[in-house]
C-alpha cells in the first residue's frame, strides 16, 4: 500500500540560486521530510520567467519515491 505523504527528495540542485534545507545547503538527491524547512534562495538579482528550476521526487512516509522526477520553476 501507499503511504502518506513524507517529503521531497531534491534531484538536481537550482539553476540560479540555492536551496537551504534548515539553513544548510542542499546536495543533490537530498531528502527533505518537512517541506516547510525548504527555501530557495534566488541569485542576486535574478529575476524574469523561468528564472530559476529544480528536480524532485515525492517521497512517501515507508520510503517510497515516486518513478516520475518533478521540475519546480521559480518566475
Amino acid at each position: 500500500t501507499d503511504g502518506t505523504f513524507g517529503g521531497l527528495q531534491i534531484i538536481t540542485l537550482a539553476t540560479n540560486g540555492s536551496l537551504e534545507y534548515q539553513n544548510v545547503p542542499v546536495t543533490a538527491n537530498q531528502l527533505c521530510p518537512d517541506v516547510s524547512l525548504l527555501r530557495y534562495i534566488p541569485a542576486q538579482n535574478a529575476n524574469g520567467t523561468n528564472s530559476a528550476s529544480f528536480t524532485f521526487k515525492v517521497v512517501d512516509d515507508q520510503g517510497g519515491a515516486s518513478s516520475t522526477d518533478y521540475i519546480m520553476t521559480v518566475n
